[in-house]
């Protein structure tokens, strides 16, 4: 019996591949790309990836400053926050390592600076009407190291969100409120690193005053009214001004946001009747801008020099008496007081000396204006026995009575 063997070569060649494990893709960001000592920045490597690892099963870790000393281990949580105790410019290093244990790195820089802008502003006025034109001014903001002409604002006058104007350099703006109400006026600053802060103030807005002379003007500050008078052009109040918290003749008043008043003789009672006393200070509110509002409502102001001008000569007083000092005029003053031709109904409430006592009720009226002379101020003087009117210039430390003129 005849057996056939056959054999059969293989060669050792024939279908056998190696297997080639590529690196990964180290990839990140930086979430803000700069900031300061109170950023608390975000690194993401999601983006990273590997032929042959699944991005979960990626491993991370980080070199926040770029010093060569890893600050994590190992990780496949790809998410890590990180604070930096120091300003300077860092380049934060990501190193990726896949299954088979390849690795690669990348690395960004980012700036760390002192810290964001402060952000701080003025309106002026605090508070007005649908007729004001209210200024903002951002020159109080600052930053370590971006200079006040560099910093960038923007603003959102009405605070509903939505910024109404873009960044600028310019730190003043203006805006009129078209409905009355209370706003929330933010300004957000930015600095050159891109960091910003906002600051708020509260506006009050009013309805405007109705056009032409009120028979009635309504302080919506205490509920007080006054009667009005048209004179002319002008819109006078036909009663001495009464708002403010009694202070006693011995007493001064100050800057303090507080309207205070002197009543004479220190009863409240003759307020109620004559109207307040008030230092020219105090009446102008501490500020000696003419034609100022003061302690006047919204709407109203301390009539001018020649605003108690033109009340006398339009009540028949000449230009020439009236631009003169000292007892002017024929029978003007009489006009002027309780019971006059002229409606003004000037009370004679007396006055309040430098010196803290209180002299001549029912014997003199005594008006500020709101023009000054160095530490003196032009005033009126009305007299029950004399029909003429008084102009000079009295110490500011004396305390008369207020008349407020509509504004125009």
């Amino acid at each position: 019996m005849l057996f056939v063997v056959l054999f059969t070569q293989c060669d050792k060649n024939d279908n056998t591949e190696e297997t080639v494990n590529n690196k990964p893709t180290a990839s990140f960001i930086i979430d803000p790309t700069s900031g300061g000592l109170q950023t608390v920045f975000t690194f993401d490597a999601s983006n990273s990836f590997d032929e042959e690892t699944t991005q979960e099963s990626l491993q991370v870790r980080w070199d926040f400053n770029g010093d060569g000393n890893w600050d994590t281990d190992y990780s496949e949580d790809k998410t890590v926050t990180y604070q930096y105790d120091a300003t300077g410019t860092y380049e934060a290093k990501l190193l990726v390592k896949d299954t088979e244990g390849q690795t690669d790195e990348t690395s960004k820089s980012l700036t760390v600076s002192a810290g964001a802008p402060t952000a701080a502003f003025i309106v002026s006025p605090a508070s007005g009407n649908t007729e004001t034109m209210f200024e903002f001014d951002a020159s109080g903001s600052s930053d370590d190291n971006t200079p006040l002409t560099d910093l960038q604002v923007r603003w959102d006058f009405d605070g509903n969100g939505s910024w109404d104007t873009d960044y600028s350099t310019s730190k003043i703006a203006s805006h009129q409120y078209t409905n009355a109400g209370t706003y929330v006026a933010m300004l957000e600053v930015q600095d050159d690193d891109n960091l910003s802060s906002t600051a708020s103030a509260n506006i009050s807005v009013e309805n405007a005053p109705p056009e032409g002379c009120p028979p009635i003007l309504e302080d919506p500050r205490d509920g007080k009214e006054y009667a009005t008078l048209e004179i002319g052009e002008q819109c006078w109040m036909a009663e001495n001004l009464n708002i403010g918290d009694r202070i006693n003749g011995n007493q001064t008043p100050s800057d303090n946001g507080s309207i205070e008043k002197y009543c004479y003789d220190d009863e409240e009672s003759n307020c109620d009747t004559y109207g307040g006393l008030y230092m020219w200070n105090e009446l102008m509110q501490y500020t000696s801008t003419e034609g100022a509002q003061g302690i006047c409502p919204d709407g109203w102001h301390v009539p001018t020099d020649a605003e108690w001008m033109m009340l006398e000569v339009e009540i028949g007083m000449s230009y020439e008496d009236a631009t003169s000092t000292g007892l002017r005029g024929t029978d003007e003053g009489a006009k002027l007081r309780v019971g006059g031709s002229s409606g003004f109904e000037a009370m004679l409430a007396g006055y309040r000396n430098s010196g803290g006592d209180f002299s001549s009720l029912d014997g003199y009226a005594t008006f500020f204006t709101s023009s000054p002379s160095s530490n003196l101020a032009w005033s009126r003087y009305l007299f029950n026995n004399m029909d003429q009117v008084m102009r000079n210039k009295y110490d500011k430390s004396m305390s008369y009575s207020l008349r407020c003129l509509k504004d125009e």
